[in-house]
């Protein structure tokens, strides 16, 4: 069976549970700024032990201060005896965990799967073989025909590092045995022997890329704009943009620091979990 997870950034969103639903995801992958409270934290963890619900604390690639931020709320899990998984995206936090906190349990995060998520990919892999184009640079005219992509690299670009067994001995030894990905747009390949490793989807928001310069700030303050993430306002929170290009052939979401695509064509459950995915985790929003 496939188990069902939701992720929420705010206890707002409680509104989106339904009875589908066997754990919640919680926190924030992106921004160490959007690091939960104590107080929202344990808010929805009374939810959770209320409901008979798992939990998943979502934590972000951090610097010193976001990792002592973190910390009080490991700290707290350990005080109360809290026995929870925690999705990581950075290794200093996996470090820190696997010194200190026995009864938190470490998940690769998406953004360590390292993942081939450029949607400008799935147009490359399904480039009709002959077609030319036209091109003019510096008064001289080309002609390009494309090529059907080989099936080694429409291989490479369904993968990700936790098909290779050294990244997976390494997550075995910092107690880590669930990793999480992204429900690419050229489809997914996974070669992971089930002992070895579990692995969750998560749908339908798949991340492009992340950075910690921030241009959400300039919607309501242009004049004094700064992209460090020193100045943020939490802007993010209140604004989303859509991009479109005409060499990419899906709508690009921006929200805060980071770019996002939306693939709603989900596998079959009996495809997931040959591929060895027994979770997929569902975000009614995009996740910051």
């Amino acid at each position: 069976m496939i188990e069902k997870a939701i992720f929420i950034t705010n206890i707002k969103n409680f509104r989106y549970l339904a009875p589908k639903y066997s754990r919640i995801y919680f926190g924030h992958e992106f921004c160490e700024k959007l690091i939960p409270t104590a107080y929202e934290l344990k808010k929805v963890i009374t939810y959770c032990g209320k409901n008979k619900l798992g939990f998943s604390l979502v934590t972000p690639y951090v610097t010193n201060l976001g990792l002592g931020n973190l910390e009080k709320l490991f700290f707290w899990l350990q005080d109360n005896m809290i026995k929870c998984e925690v999705v990581i995206n950075d290794y200093g936090v996996l470090d820190l965990i696997s010194e200190k906190y026995p009864n938190l349990l470490p998940v690769m995060g998406r953004l360590l799967t390292k993942q081939k998520r450029d949607p400008r990919i799935l147009r490359l892999i399904k480039s009709e073989p002959g077609k030319r184009k036209f091109y003019k640079m510096n008064n001289q005219h080309f002609i390009v025909l494309s090529k059907k992509a080989p099936d080694a690299l429409v291989s490479y670009f369904k993968e990700a590092n936790i098909n290779i067994p050294i990244i997976r001995s390494f997550l075995n030894r910092y107690r880590a045995r669930r990793a999480e990905i992204d429900n690419l747009l050229q489809g997914i390949k996974l070669k992971i022997p089930k002992r070895d490793l579990s692995v969750s989807l998560y749908v339908p928001y798949g991340y492009i890329a992340t950075t910690r310069l921030c241009s959400a700030n300039p919607f309501r303050h242009p004049r004094s704009f700064s992209c460090r993430i020193s100045s943020c306002q939490k802007e993010c929170k209140k604004y989303s943009l859509k991009l479109r290009s005409k060499h990419i052939p899906q709508v690009i979401y921006k929200k805060g620091n980071t770019l996002f695509y939306r693939n709603q064509s989900v596998p079959p459950q009996k495809e997931l979990l040959k591929l060895g995915i027994d979770r997929v985790v569902y975000q009614p929003e995009i996740p910051i």
